[in-house]
């Protein structure tokens, strides 16, 4: 579920960007946008956003099985 609220929210947000890009004059849309020039800008920024969510879904999971049981010291 939150993979795909990150990704809906972030092409939701990049059509938001297209669009402003296309309805505003060649020179502002660039100040708007940026001197980017990378026609594939979108399909990064919305990979970094799944990157994002795979670190902090997946992050906890690993730093979890390095720690001690404190069960574990308790018992023995």
């Amino acid at each position: 579920m939150a993979v795909d609220v990150v990704l809906s929210t972030s092409a939701v947000y990049e059509l938001f960007e297209w669009a402003i890009a296309m309805t505003l004059a060649p020179g502002a849309a660039e100040a708007y946008n940026g001197p980017q020039g990378d026609l594939w800008d979108a399909q990064k920024d919305m990979t970094g956003a799944v990157v994002a969510v795979a670190v902090a879904y997946h992050g906890p999971r690993f730093g979890s099985r390095r720690r001690p049981d404190p069960a574990a010291r308790l018992d023995g």
